[in-house]
């Protein structure tokens, strides 16, 4: 599929999306019944992760259906792939409406489309997109994989070189540790 900068995510995205409550189900063999992707929501939080088909789960990076790929690409929450996500999982109000392949992704952005780099400014939080609204630009809630964590971290930028701190209040503190990287 060739994408366009006037394409919506609903028309990049994949349909082939089952939806499971977190934490993912075991054994991870049958849990897509026949979907290409499987993703994990969490109550109040919404995705938080993705995997194709019988796959490791990532971190979930969610957008809106309405969203164009030209927006997307010079949204400053880019950096959320960053997370090295299957794809971008695709929300309508609060239902998830497919999973833009990442191949889509890297063929648009292959093609030349490259973002504009904005750094973060000081007054600026990693956590200042939520996954509520109409999900303008990307979001994501990572479930932290530092042992015996698993809090929920809402994040709107992500730097693989220099993680935030994990938000949970009932742990030592310590960086977010993103399942999937090491």
């Amino acid at each position: 599929m060739t994408a366009n900068p006037n394409d919506t995510m609903a028309a990049l995205a994949d349909a082939s999306v089952t939806v499971l409550p977190w934490p993912p189900p075991e054994p991870p063999s049958g849990r897509s019944a026949g979907s290409r992707y499987v993703v994990l929501a969490l109550a109040g939080h919404g995705p938080v992760a993705v995997a194709e088909g019988a796959g490791d789960f990532r971190p979930a990076v969610v957008i809106g259906a309405e969203v164009r790929l030209a927006d997307l690409v010079a949204a400053d929450g880019m950096s959320l792939l960053d997370l090295d996500p299957y794809g971008l999982v695709v929300v309508d109000a609060d239902t998830v409406v497919g999973v833009v392949p990442g191949e889509v992704l890297d063929e648009y952005l292959g093609a030349g489309q490259a973002p504009v780099p904005r750094p973060m400014g000081p007054l600026e939080s990693a956590a200042g997109g939520q996954l509520h609204g109409s999900h303008t630009t990307p979001a994501a809630v990572v479930m932290c994989a530092a042992p015996g964590c698993n809090h929920p971290n809402p994040l709107a930028f992500f730097d693989r070189r220099h993680p935030p701190a994990c938000a949970n209040p009932d742990q030592p503190p310590h960086l977010l540790a993103v399942p999937g990287l090491g």
